[in-house]
Formats: structure tokens, sequence, C-alpha cells
């Protein structure tokens, strides 16, 4: 298993840019393609190649794929919001109480996937 850059750099800590630089390419890549950050879509999505200008990395597969992301992540975050107040203000039995903590517990969840800051710096 290779070392990390963090190991390899407590190791030289004065390290110049020259030295840093070359450690990194010494290193494994880490991957150039993963998955569309839409949870429901399964197409690549590519980082920009070595040498290559004027475009950013993409982290969806299509504008329509990233309106979807934003659409159910929108979609989401409302049936939550909705279900913790209903949890808040209205009287629950304890059998309805354990099932509205499953569905909103689903909802987290469910958001987990996706990620509030997922735009580039």
């Amino acid at each position: 298993m290779s070392r990390t850059l963090q190991t390899r750099l407590r190791d030289e800590p004065d390290a110049p840019i020259r030295r840093i630089l070359q450690i990194v390419a010494e290193m494994p890549e880490p991957p150039t393609s993963c998955r569309c950050m839409n949870p429901e879509c399964d197409q690549p999505c590519h980082f920009p190649t070595r040498g290559s200008t004027g475009f950013r990395p993409q982290m969806f597969c299509s504008r329509s794929c990233r309106l979807a992301f934003d659409r159910s992540r929108q979609r989401l975050e409302d049936e939550l919001s909705i279900l913790d107040d209903v949890a808040r203000t209205h009287p629950l039995t304890r059998r309805q109480r354990v099932d509205l903590q499953r569905e909103i517990g689903l909802r987290r969840w469910a958001l987990a996937r996706y990620p509030q800051e997922w735009r580039q710096p």
C-alpha cells in the first residue's frame, strides 16, 4: 500500500515546491472518471485530461441530470421539513411516532446522497 501525501510530507516538512510536485507525481493518481453526482444516474463524469484548457471537471453527466438532482434534493428537504413539523406539532401515538421517525430517517438518509455543496469553488 502506498504512503499518503500527508505521511510523505511529514517526513520532509520543509520540502520545496519542486520536491512536493515530485512526490505527488510519484504517487498513484486518483480516478479521473467517476459516476455522475446524481444518485439516480449511473453515467460517468470525467476530470479534464492533462494539458486541456477551457472547461471544468464534470460533476453531472448532463444539464438535465443536474436539474433532476436539484429537484430531488429540494423535494426531500421540503418533505423532511413537513415531517419534522408534524412530529413537533401533532399529538401522536407511540406507533405513529415510530412510523413518522422512520420516514424522517429515510429522508435524512437519502439527503446524504445529495450533498449541499457540490459546486466547484
